[in-house]
């Protein structure tokens, strides 16, 4: 399953992107990023479309500079929000995927989701989207520069839920990350009305109906047993969105089943732990070397 297209990535403008960073960033800042990402040398960051479910998917290609016939790990990027809010943008790109590849030396792709960011289809907020993440995994597989036994995985926040979701759905792992991850949406729901009304029963199908059904399904709480990768938990004390509980709560039941499972708290981080993030990259980076065959 090769890529359907396959371009080099080209920043687009703020006005352009701005309802995925609303809050997060203005256009100085956005400028200072897509700056910052034009001067790296050693990494090849191309924008992708690939078949999923037979919905043409976007998303972001990360390579070092290979050498001929190199074989390289492969990691999936879960990106967070719902929607277009959180889709793949410069600053992920600086700040998550491209340590990946120069820490690890290793090629990381990611995905859009469905309905998002010019993807085909219906955003589902952690429903039959995750085939989007299962199906990239395929893709990767099939690269030329994919070292044929070493795939990681790297969600955040609402990428969280997705990557316990890829992971109860059967995806073959060396291991995973989970940096501010939503293990308990039922908790959510209740915590915060906002996520309520504008994300959930906006874009879960069939939510009206089938509402405790529906958020069990993406709380990994709920089925703690079908996780058996090997997982580190990152997450703040003081995040705001994701509350660190979830975190907690999921080490605690990763512990006493017996996964392997690292989890590191941050004093006063936030959600997107970006005063961190250095520390957070050499976390991700020691236990995906620790597992790497």
């Amino acid at each position: 399953m090769p890529y359907l297209t396959h371009t080099p990535y080209i920043a687009p403008p703020f006005a352009e992107v701005e309802i995925t960073v609303r809050g997060e960033m203005n256009a100085a800042w956005y400028d200072k990023y897509t700056e910052r990402l034009a001067a790296i040398d050693d990494v090849v960051v191309s924008s992708i479309e690939y078949d999923s479910d037979d919905l043409r998917i976007t998303g972001l290609e990360a390579l070092p500079l290979l050498e001929a016939g190199e074989k390289i790990p492969l990691i999936i990027y879960n990106r967070g929000g719902s929607g277009d809010f959180g889709g793949l943008s410069a600053a992920q790109i600086l700040n998550l995927m491209v340590p990946m590849v120069q820490q690890l030396r290793a090629g990381v792709l990611a995905s859009n989701y469905r309905g998002n960011m010019g993807s085909e289809g219906r955003e589902e907020f952690g429903g039959a989207d995750v085939h989007d993440v299962l199906n990239l995994i395929d893709v990767g597989k099939q690269q030329a520069w994919w070292d044929g036994k070493n795939i990681f995985m790297l969600g955040w926040s609402r990428g969280g839920m997705m990557t316990y979701r890829a992971i109860a759905e059967g995806a073959k792992l060396n291991a995973a990350a989970v940096g501010a991850g939503v293990a308990d949406a039922m908790g959510i729901a209740k915590e915060r009305p906002d996520m309520l009304q504008h994300v959930m029963q906006k874009f879960i199908p069939g939510f009206s109906g089938h509402a405790d059904a529906e958020l069990r399904k993406r709380s990994a709480l709920q089925w703690p047993e079908k996780l058996t990768v090997p997982l580190l938990l990152l997450h703040g004390d003081a995040d705001t969105k994701v509350d660190v509980s979830h975190a907690r709560r999921m080490h605690e039941a990763l512990a006493a089943q017996g996964t392997a499972v690292r989890y590191v708290e941050y004093p006063k981080g936030s959600h997107g732990l970006v005063k961190e993030n250095e520390a957070v990259m050499r976390e991700v980076a020691a236990w995906f070397t620790a597992h790497r065959k």
